[in-house]
């Protein structure tokens, strides 16, 4: 005959064990998951919409900056009410061969190469547009190379949306980063 007083405890000592090995595995899937989700989050902050960020934010205040110098009132070309001169002109060629370009072959590089990085599953238009609006700019700046300035600015302006975008994207990550890392270590269910 078997001995209730042996067999209870060795019952509720194995199903203790059990639920303790249960909760265990499931906690650590979830660990797991959220690692695997914060590593995503920081490398698309490092490797896209943290540069991006950067280069935006810079490449605003470099603008507003040339503006408010080179032509504070009216659109830099074809405003009848204030006419581009022609040392405007050279100046605008200048920075945007100097300034203005590198920033955006830099953002084109990471839009184009890190694209597996992007929070939606298609390329955002204004993303789209950005690129458009870079290439065609470098077809222009190679005519001025070769001595063609029939044309000054890319057929494509630049994309105003994509600022929101890529301001708010990265907002948003480094908010789900945050709560993310301050999260307990321990899950339960």
């Amino acid at each position: 005959m078997i001995d209730n007083k042996i067999i209870i405890p060795a019952l509720v000592t194995i199903s203790v064990a059990f639920l303790g090995f249960i909760v265990k595995y499931w906690n650590d899937i979830k660990l797991a998951k959220r690692k695997d989700k914060l590593d995503r989050i920081n490398k698309q902050l490092g490797d896209f919409y943290g540069p991006l960020y950067s280069l935006m934010k810079s490449s605003d205040q470099a603008w507003e900056s040339f503006r408010k110098k080179y032509k504070p009132n009216g659109a830099y070309f074809n405003d009848p009410n204030y006419p581009t001169t022609e040392t405007q002109i050279e100046v605008w060629k200048h920075y945007m061969k100097y300034v203005f370009m590198p920033t955006n072959e830099k953002m084109y590089d990471i839009v184009v190469s890190k694209s597996d990085l992007l929070l939606e599953d298609e390329m955002p238009k204004c993303l789209l547009d950005l690129i458009s609006h870079i290439v065609i700019y470098k077809a222009v700046i190679k005519k001025w190379e070769l001595g063609d300035f029939s044309e000054y600015t890319s057929i494509i302006n630049f994309p105003n949306d994509v600022r929101k975008y890529i301001y708010n994207s990265f907002e948003n990550l480094k908010k789900e980063q945050n709560n993310i890392i301050n999260k307990t270590n321990f899950l339960i269910f």
